[in-house]
């Protein structure tokens, strides 16, 4: 018996705990106080900065997967399946429209497919630059 009351369940403890009802504001006190926090500092500086500290060259040989969208479309997956060989998609881009390059969903530039000895290329009409 003496070994079933020292090997007590501790679920069965948190069980007869008392919790308080959260619903009622004035059942729970809370302790509020203002807070000082140390200014951010960008640790990426600008290349040619005052302090003379590159930190973007440690990045800059870092491959990124670049795609160039010529465009989309939804389908239902019931489309999706109904795909043969020999199926037209019309996508929403028209004929003429500039080709978005980007990096994972940024756009960084736009531009026109060209062809290079035997490879797709893109031709760069436009980068786009960060409105901030």
């Amino acid at each position: 018996m003496s070994d079933e009351n020292n090997n007590e369940n501790p679920s069965a403890s948190v069980a007869e705990a008392t919790i308080p009802d959260v619903s009622d504001p004035n059942t729970m006190a809370a302790s509020v106080a203002p807070v000082e926090l140390e200014e951010l500092v960008s640790s990426v500086t600008a290349p040619n900065s005052a302090t003379g500290v590159n930190n973007l060259g440690r990045v800059m040989d870092v491959s990124v997967a670049v795609t160039a969208r010529v465009g989309m479309v939804r389908k239902t997956i019931s489309e999706v399946l109904d795909l043969l060989p020999g199926t037209v998609i019309d996508l929403e881009r028209a004929a003429g429209e500039p080709i978005d390059l980007v990096i994972g969903d940024k756009l960084i530039a736009k531009g026109e497919i060209v062809v290079v000895d035997d490879h797709y290329g893109l031709r760069v009409t436009e980068v786009i630059q960060d409105a901030g």
